[in-house]
């Protein structure tokens, strides 16, 4: 039961780390469309 618990948890820590992802990289895409490239590069 403890190994479901922990997977849960993981699971959803990963989720939220996708979404505060896309959130800057939209903020990104949408801020400044010169420097795409180079924030692209330094995020990956």
């Amino acid at each position: 039961m403890r190994k479901r618990v922990v997977w849960a948890v993981f699971g959803v820590a990963v989720c939220a780390v996708l979404i505060l992802l896309t959130q800057r990289l939209r903020r990104l895409g949408i801020g400044g469309h010169r420097g795409q490239p180079l924030s692209l590069k330094k995020v990956l």
